[in-house]
């Protein structure tokens, strides 16, 4: 796919268009775009990428949401190396609430990343919008979801055990994130896709000495293996 800036017709408002081909698509690429749009429709939150009109064309489907400018997460935590943890803060309250949002009315989003959270405006760095939806599931339809998904650095333990999973894997990858933050990389960071895998597996991490005890702690909760600790 691909994202292009519109302006509407009438009244000039901006907003951007998620442009898919149809020919490039599986069936199951099909039936994740549906679920898609349809757990998308059902929410309206200040820092969930609002889904605003959903088009349907012979070679394309076009997703129109809001707009936002502020480019992706990875981008500013590269530019700025790291966050310090004031502005960490700031921003982790705004997605432990947001994520807690989806998660009451059975969301879970699956694939929580960097790449996948928007920054309203180029000038905050903790006014995010979560979007990418692909991956996301309601609870009553997960089961025993043994099905690997998300993104390497960022997926919990029980996802690559294939041992069911259903909430806490957004709150492992939340704290994946918030390492990162941090500390500039993800947790388990390596190239060697198994070796990733393994770490996280056994789940044996260190901690850069900058970090504080508080959010040392924090993020100890938060990666931990058993989801029923998380």
């Amino acid at each position: 796919s691909v994202v292009r800036r519109a302006v509407a017709k009438s009244g000039g408002g901006e907003y951007a268009v998620k442009v898919i081909r149809k020919a490039r698509l599986t069936p199951e690429d099909v039936s994740a775009l549906e679920d898609e749009v349809a757990i998308l429709s059902t929410i309206d939150h200040p820092n969930v990428l609002q889904l605003l009109e959903v088009y349907n064309e012979p070679e394309y489907y076009y997703l129109v949401t809001e707009l936002v400018q502020g480019g992706e997460l990875f981008d500013r935590i590269t530019q700025k190396t790291a966050y310090d943890e004031a502005d960490a803060r700031q921003l982790l309250r705004t997605l432990l609430s947001s994520i807690q949002f989806l998660h009451d009315r059975g969301v879970v989003h699956r694939d929580l990343k960097p790449e996948n959270l928007l920054l309203a405006s180029a000038d905050d760095d903790t006014n995010v919008k979560i979007a990418d939806f692909g991956f996301a599931k309601h609870t009553q339809d997960l089961g025993q979801e043994r099905a690997i998904c998300g993104t390497a650095d960022y997926i919990a333990p029980e996802i690559l055990n294939k041992a069911g999973h259903g909430k806490a894997v957004d709150w492992y990858s939340l704290g994946a994130l918030t390492y990162e933050m941090l500390s500039g990389l993800p947790p388990y960071y390596t190239k060697d896709r198994e070796k990733l895998f393994d770490r996280i597996r056994r789940g044996d991490l260190t901690y850069p000495s900058h970090i504080t005890p508080v959010a040392k702690d924090m993020l100890m909760k938060m990666l931990v293996r058993d989801p029923e600790k998380r």
